[in-house]
C-alpha cells in the first residue's frame, strides 16, 4: 500500500516532512505490512495452503527493498497510525459529517430512538454507509478533489511539532464550511425524486453499518426517521445560505434549482412524521 502525495497537486501545500534522518516516526507502513503477512498466512491456511509467516515475512522484506515505505511523510504516517487505532476519521469524513455531530450520543451511550420532543439519535455505525452514499452521489473525480482539499485544510491546521490537528481551528475555517456546503449542494441535486432517493439512502447506509462494538447497538438499524433527521442536520449549513438569499452564488449553482423543492419536501416529511 503506497501513499500518494496528493497535496502537491492543484497548488496545495506539501504535507509536513518527516524529521530529517528518521523516516516515518511511527513505522506505520511496516506495521500494516506485518498485519498483511499475518492475514495472508491465516487466509492461505484456511484454504489448505499452509505457508508459514516466516516465508511471507521474507517476501515482505524483498518487497520493501523495491518499495521504500519508510519514506512516507510525517502527516501520512500519523494519519495511518491514528486511523488504524480507530482514534480518528479521515479529514474529509470528519469535515463532511460535522453538521450531524450533534445527532451522535456520547461515547458508551446507545442512541436515543427519539420522540415527539426530540429527533432520533444516530449510531456512529452509520458513518461508513453515509460516506459510501456520498461517494456514489459525488462521483470518483469530485470525491478525490474534495478529499484532497480536506487533507490540505487539515495540514494547514496541523501542529508542526506534534502532528496533531487543531479541529477547533478547522471549525472556524471558511474553507471547511465551503467544502461542507459543496457536498450538501451536490447531495440535494440527487433528491429530485425525494422518495426514491430517501429509500436508496436508507438501504445504502443500513446495508453498510459498521460492526457493533456495544452489544446494545447490535440490533440497531438506520430507518426512514433516522434518514430524515440526518438530512435535516446535514444540510443545515446549506439551508442557512439559502435562507440568506445567497444560494445562487454557491459552487455548482446549476443545482440550486432543487434547493427550495428539497427543503419543502424534507420539511413536509418531518411534519408528517411528527403528527403520526
Amino acid at each position: 500500500m503506497m501513499a500518494t502525495d496528493t497535496c502537491t497537486q492543484k497548488g496545495m501545500p506539501s504535507p509536513i516532512p518527516a524529521p530529517e534522518g528518521t523516516g516515518c516516526p511511527f513505522k506505520s507502513p511496516e506495521i500494516l505490512l506485518d498485519d498483511f503477512v499475518r492475514f495472508c498466512a491465516r487466509a492461505l491456511e484456511s484454504q489448505g495452503v499452509p505457508v508459514g509467516e516466516g516465508v511471507l515475512a521474507r517476501l515482505a522484506q524483498d518487497f520493501l527493498k523495491s518499495h521504500p515505505l519508510a519514506h512516507f511523510s510525517f502527516g501520512d504516517c500519523l494519519r495511518m497510525k491514528e486511523e488504524r487505532e480507530g482514534r480518528r476519521l479521515s479529514p474529509f469524513t470528519r469535515i463532511a459529517i460535522q453538521p450531524i455531530a450533534g445527532l451522535f450520543p456520547p461515547a458508551g451511550i446507545p442512541p436515543h430512538p427519539g420522540d415527539s420532543s426530540r429527533a432520533p439519535q444516530l449510531s456512529r455505525r452509520v458513518i461508513p454507509g453515509l460516506m459510501c452514499a456520498l461517494k456514489a452521489m459525488l462521483g470518483q473525480d469530485r470525491w478525490e478533489d474534495l478529499r484532497e482539499s480536506a487533507d490540505a485544510i487539515a495540514d494547514a491546521h496541523r501542529d508542526p511539532e506534534t502532528g496533531e490537528i487543531d479541529w477547533t481551528g478547522i471549525g472556524e475555517d471558511r474553507r471547511a464550511l465551503d467544502l461542507s456546503i459543496a457536498v450538501e449542494t451536490i447531495l440535494i441535486g440527487h433528491f429530485d425524486d425525494f422518495a426514491h432517493r430517501l429509500n436508496w439512502l436508507v438501504a445504502v447506509v443500513d446495508g453498510n453499518l459498521a460492526p457493533a462494538r456495544d452489544g446494545r447497538e447490535r440490533d440497531w438499524h438506520f430507518l426512514d426517521r433516522h434518514a430524515l433527521a440526518l438530512l435535516r442536520k446535514f444540510t443545515a449549513p446549506l439551508r442557512a445560505v439559502a435562507d440568506s438569499g445567497a444560494a445562487s452564488s454557491l459552487p455548482g449553482a446549476e443545482r440550486t434549482v432543487f434547493i427550495s423543492a428539497f427543503f419543502r419536501q424534507l420539511d413536509a416529511r418531518m411534519r408528517a412524521r411528527c403528527t403520526n
